[in-house]
């Protein structure tokens, strides 16, 4: 299996002066996302017209480290990233629309890891809708979906109490509709699975594969079984699918 190089990428900290660019191009690249699953649509959006607020990308800025992502000495994305001690966060990463599939975002992240060696565990997450970062995140980067928050299983970061997940949950509407708070918690160990494994790599024992909108499913193997998803899939007919083990 021909291993992808990677283009060369700089990140360069964040300057005042970059800082409303940087704010506006993270609104656009996350709208695009969104765009691109559903067309126009409010379910997820934080302020009027935006699924990420201003307010959430400054917080993000002020409480972490901030990069440009730089190719050939112009901004094509942008990242933010905390870290204490050996734990790091992936708080903000996106690449502009229009430099996506060049591998500027898989070149910032190992960036990332060889700028802050001594993280052992970094964390992210991603809204469930967003199915290109799912792929981006498991497939690309190496990282493991370790937790499915939605309503009934609320993410404690924002603000919810957390309580233990209940062994069977219902979604009142279809499936593939969209709702507020439904996110993936990501967890990558530095000494655990690497990204782009060679095609004759052993399965994992006792895989499961579970169709992506199956949530009550996804709830169950993911949030009760505990269950990791290393791998999401896209089948010919666009259906969806995680592999777990």
């Amino acid at each position: 299996m021909t291993t992808r190089v990677l283009p060369s990428i700089t990140l360069k900290a964040l300057t005042p002066a970059g800082r409303e660019t940087f704010i506006t191009e993270n609104q656009r690249s996350f709208n695009d996302g969104a765009l691109e699953e559903f067309g126009q649509r409010n379910a997820d959006f934080e302020e009027e017209g935006q699924i990420i607020s201003r307010a959430t990308i400054e917080d993000s800025i002020d409480q972490g480290q901030a990069y440009q992502i730089l190719a050939g000495g112009r901004p094509v994305g942008g990242l933010v990233v905390q870290v204490e001690e050996d734990r790091g966060t992936l708080d903000l990463l996106f690449i502009a629309p229009e430099e996506h599939s060049k591998g500027y975002g898989q070149a910032a992240w190992a960036q990332v890891e060889e700028t802050y060696p001594a993280v052992t565990a970094w964390e992210t997450f991603t809204p469930y809708f967003e199915t290109r970062n799912v792929h981006f995140y498991v497939n690309k980067l190496g990282f493991e979906i370790l937790e499915f928050y939605h309503q009934q299983h609320p993410n404690p970061h924002d603000g919810q109490k957390q309580t233990s997940p209940a062994p069977t949950v219902s979604w009142q509407d279809d499936a593939n509709t969209v709702e507020e708070h439904e996110d993936f918690l990501f967890i990558k160990n530095r000494a655990g699975r690497q990204a782009s494994q060679p095609a004759n790599t052993p399965e994992p024992d006792e895989t499961v594969r579970v169709e992506y909108s199956d949530k009550e499913q996804l709830h169950q193997l993911i949030n009760v079984q505990k269950l990791r998803a290393y791998r999401y899939g896209q089948e010919a007919d666009c259906s969806h699918w995680l592999d777990l083990v």
